[in-house]
């Protein structure tokens, strides 16, 4: 607009001099407009510069480069005061963490979660993840956010199994030097989220809230009542089921809720396992969903025989035994007049 004005000016100030003979000043109006655009110029640069720098303190340490190149590339795609966003969150934690904690001096503590957290992290990282916060031994993780993903659901899930597996290595490290097994339980879900800056006026965090993010936080410690890994929302198994291999693992009333929800347990990706491991989980699974489908039925003594049968076949399988302890609780107290097979978590 500035550029259009002064030429414009030119244009008639050199019309009415080749025309008309009139004089018209030049020079100090182009001076003034040129002098009034520069220090208007080094305002926009400084904000703009500003918000870059803020931009990177505020994600730099919690995203990989990919992400961070994009949001400082596009920061008007980035809403720092809060929006609607669809997202996968994760949490995890480790469980013989206290014992690890109880048993060590501080300083060798910290080299601990130093190997688990540094491999953890990266892994969330180069799927696209943003690390959100660690609590403890504790990771909380959005796919989504604050770069748009529209596969944020199948790179939460392949975090999630990619994890396990780098766990699976550093565990005989970590029980060699503390003496202690540890294992991660993992919480997976997918919907809508409010994201942006929470906090303070002055001490704030970008970082998503919603009872989506309640759930997956809920889904991670109810794997201890089945002593399964990998915990995942019905949307995100919907969502990224071509990748997975998951069984249906209950109909899940968490603690302040009524109305129940279906999870999964994510037992493996299909893409890069043998076709023996393969084979030998989706016959676990079959045999696993005929029991379930008995005792969603109410029809207990038949789902008990069942799945004491898939124990013989698959011996310490968690969730198997954890239904077959409530069927024995069900044949022993009687069965409730309006049972429908959910499973109550009394607990967070």
């Amino acid at each position: 607009l500035l550029l259009l004005t002064i030429f414009s000016y030119l244009g008639w100030a050199v019309h009415q001099f080749t025309q008309n003979l009139i004089w018209v000043p030049i020079a100090s109006p182009l001076l003034a407009g040129g002098g009034g655009f520069v220090p208007f110029l080094a305002v926009r640069l400084l904000v703009s510069e500003s918000r870059r720098v803020m931009i990177k303190n505020l994600f730099s340490a919690y995203v990989s480069g990919e992400v961070l190149t994009y949001v400082q590339s596009h920061p008007d795609r980035l809403k720092l005061e809060g929006e609607r966003r669809d997202v996968t969150v994760f949490f995890s934690d480790l469980r013989g963490f206290t014992t690890i904690s109880e048993g060590v001096t501080p300083e060798k503590l910290s080299d601990i979660m130093n190997l688990y957290l540094t491999p953890m992290t990266e892994i969330i990282m180069s799927q696209r993840g943003y690390l959100d916060k660690y609590i403890g031994d504790a990771i909380m993780a959005v796919f989504g956010a604050p770069m748009p993903d529209p596969e944020h659901a199948r790179h939460a899930c392949l975090a999630a199994v990619y994890q396990r597996r780098k766990l699976d290595i550093l565990t005989d490290q970590i029980e060699n030097t503390c003496g202690v097994k540890v294992f991660a339980r993992m919480g997976v879900n997918t919907g809508i989220v409010s994201a942006g800056n929470m906090g303070s006026q002055d001490r704030f965090q970008y970082t998503v809230m919603g009872d989506v993010v309640n759930q997956a936080s809920r889904f991670e410690g109810a794997n201890k009542m089945f002593e399964s890994g990998i915990m995942i929302g019905e949307p995100t198994f919907l969502a990224a089921q071509d990748l997975l291999v998951a069984r249906r693992l209950a109909n899940l009333i968490v603690k302040g809720k009524t109305v129940p929800v279906r999870v999964y347990e994510l037992l493996d990706l299909r893409t890069d396992i043998s076709p023996e491991r393969l084979m030998h989980l989706e016959k676990l699974i079959e045999r696993f969903h005929g029991a379930l489908d008995l005792f969603e039925a109410a029809n207990i003594p038949e789902a008990q025989k069942a799945f004491e049968a898939l124990l013989v076949e698959f011996p310490g399988d968690g969730p198997a035994q954890t239904y077959l302890d409530r069927c024995a609780e069900l044949l022993k107290e009687g069965i409730p007049a309006d049972f429908h097979g959910a499973i109550k978590l009394d607990s967070k």
